[in-house]
């Protein structure tokens, strides 16, 4: 309400970092986490402020997996994560979804040093994958 009466009309919030102490190792978050999300939209709706929640800063979390945009096991965690919350307010018309503040692309471990190789097994596989399509071969 206070917010509201500054002239706040809209919070940008989400997680942004410690994902694993909310959450099990497979990306389902703690029920007690989903009712305090919930509980903070209800009440931003309550005060008539829109909402932008934030997944993720940076890169994504890799539960357990080696790449966060290309292990089957990080991205099938990462939906699990998001689907969680998302669910519980497909009918909310003051919330806006974030997948990424400040995106991060390539290695998640030089996050801040540009653009570079994570040179892991998945990245190399999608790559030559790519190369395959765009020119046929791979071999000179």
């Amino acid at each position: 309400a206070q917010m509201k009466r500054a002239g706040i009309n809209l919070i940008r919030t989400g997680i942004w970092t410690a994902w694993r102490s909310i959450m099990f190792v497979d990306g389902h978050p703690y029920e007690e986490v989903l009712r305090a999300i919930d509980a903070f939209i209800l009440t931003a709706k309550r005060h008539d402020l829109e909402v932008t929640f934030n997944f993720f800063s940076f890169t994504p979390e890799t539960w357990e997996g080696v790449n966060p945009y290309l292990d089957p096991r990080s991205v099938e965690a990462q939906k699990r994560f998001i689907a969680a919350i998302v669910s519980r307010h497909a009918q909310s018309r003051h919330l806006h979804w974030d997948l990424i503040n400040e995106p991060s692309m390539f290695d998640p471990k030089r996050i801040f040093e540009g653009p570079r190789s994570a040179h892991d097994p998945f990245e190399h596989s999608h790559f030559i994958e790519w190369l395959r399509e765009r020119h046929g071969t791979i071999r000179l």
